[in-house]
């Protein structure tokens, strides 16, 4: 009877964790995509719109251009790259998160639970997310690269050119008489 009731439980556990890492799965890949489509955008705009601007301003000295075009296109490569190891990690997801369900499937049906397994599955799952911190660093970096390449920018921007402003004030004389003239003559 015991038994009978302990292979109920496993198997109603196994159906609350297939539903819910089903669920978790969906959701992740949801906010995930969305999240990563922003952020890659944002990288991939500011970098580049960023090299055409530089390219295109005759305010910024030669050597500030070379050297700021030089971190904004490291910052579009990186962003590309952060794209690229983004898909990777998200293909390398898959399948240790497809063998978790897939045991508390084999749960579900048999009713017998394996706790060793059940952590072998988790740790294969928390090892490959972990390879994933190349996206997050790839990322960081087309950052820093932007910031880095606007501040050569403002450091290499040429002079404004000096202009002087002369401000002429007159006043006007008032119209006296030559009585009035004699109290305004100076004293000796």
């Amino acid at each position: 009877m015991e038994g009978d009731e302990e292979v109920k439980l496993f198997r109603r556990l196994a159906e609350i964790e297939i539903e819910g890492g089903l669920n978790t799965r969906g959701l992740i890949l949801e906010e995930h995509s969305a999240a990563f489509r922003w952020l890659l955008a944002s990288l991939f705009a500011a970098n580049g719109g960023a090299a055409v601007a530089v390219l295109n301003s005759n305010d910024v000295l030669p050597h500030g251009k070379q050297i700021s075009l030089a971190f904004f296109l490291a910052g579009v490569l990186l962003s590309l790259l952060t794209a690229y190891f983004s898909q990777r990690a998200g293909r390398a997801m898959l399948p240790p998160m497809n063998a978790l369900i897939g045991y508390w499937i084999g749960v579900s049906h048999s009713g017998s639970f394996d706790k060793a397994k059940l952590d072998q599955y988790e740790a294969d799952l928390v090892g490959v997310a972990g390879k994933a911190r190349v996206t997050q660093v790839s990322g960081w970096i087309a950052a820093a690269c932007f910031l880095i390449g606007s501040i050569v920018v403002g450091l290499y921007i040429r002079d404004a050119p000096q202009t002087t402003t002369k401000i002429f004030v007159s006043y006007p004389t008032p119209n006296l008489t030559s009585q009035k003239q004699e109290q305004y003559k100076p004293h000796k």
